[in-house]
């Protein structure tokens, strides 16, 4: 489990999960719901959002999944396209919570307003939410402090770090300022060559070279730095 997602979103991983798991394209929904020990609605809520998902990701009008016989049987198309991977990704980059530690270990913001504002949400809702992060990374070891820094063990911040990016951008834009996209690009031209030729290493090495960039160029993170 990620705990920066929220429930409804690992109910439908976990539904992805299952599906693409189990080698069949035509699936019952009475074994959904014993497979799941959900409810009907439940499931079919889920599918109905997962095929949402599906296209969102894939940026494509396909019906990946279809319901027929009165909402007893579903037939999957396709759905070795998308990965639990990057389904994952694509729930965290639309989770506020992620984007509030984005923001936070960034030092884009200071205050709950400018979460809200820029993430078109509300100040009371930014603020359950922060307490909610704050909680999660306290049993890290790390905290949320005052003045919206991460405070803690900064090879424990970077690690975490590097782990949530990888799992929101594997594929994506990296969500660095400019400055620190230069310097990966710099990096990235003239060492990592070097080191590896396999893409999934490469990603990694430029998420983790971001985020100690990042670390050394905002001077935040106190604690056995």
């Amino acid at each position: 489990m990620n705990w920066l997602l929220s429930k409804k979103d690992e109910e439908r991983l976990a539904l992805h999960q299952y599906l693409i798991t189990h080698h069949s394209k035509t699936f019952l929904i009475k074994e959904l719901i014993k497979a799941m020990n959900w409810s009907r609605y439940l499931v079919l809520q889920a599918v109905q959002q997962l095929n949402v998902d599906y296209q969102a990701i894939t940026k494509s009008s396909q019906t990946f999944i279809t319901i027929a016989d009165a909402n007893r049987t579903m037939t999957l198309h396709n759905l070795q396209l998308i990965s639990v991977g990057a389904l994952k990704g694509y729930y965290l980059r639309q989770s506020l919570k992620f984007e509030l530690l984005l923001d936070v270990f960034l030092e884009d913001v200071h205050s709950n307003e400018t979460i809200a504002f820029r993430h078109s949400s509300s100040t009371t809702v930014v603020r359950t939410m922060k307490e909610e992060v704050r909680d999660q990374l306290l049993l890290q070891g790390i905290n949320i402090a005052d003045n919206y820094k991460l405070v803690g063990d900064e090879r424990q911040i970077r690690t975490m770090m590097v782990e949530q990016i990888y799992i929101a951008f594997a594929n994506e834009q990296l969500p660095f300022s400019a400055v620190t996209l230069n310097y990966v690009k710099q990096v990235q031209h003239d060492v990592i060559p070097l080191l590896t030729k396999r893409a999934t290493i490469k990603r990694v090495l430029e998420i983790t070279i971001g985020v100690a960039y990042s670390c050394v160029k905002l001077s935040s993170y106190s604690t056995n730095r």
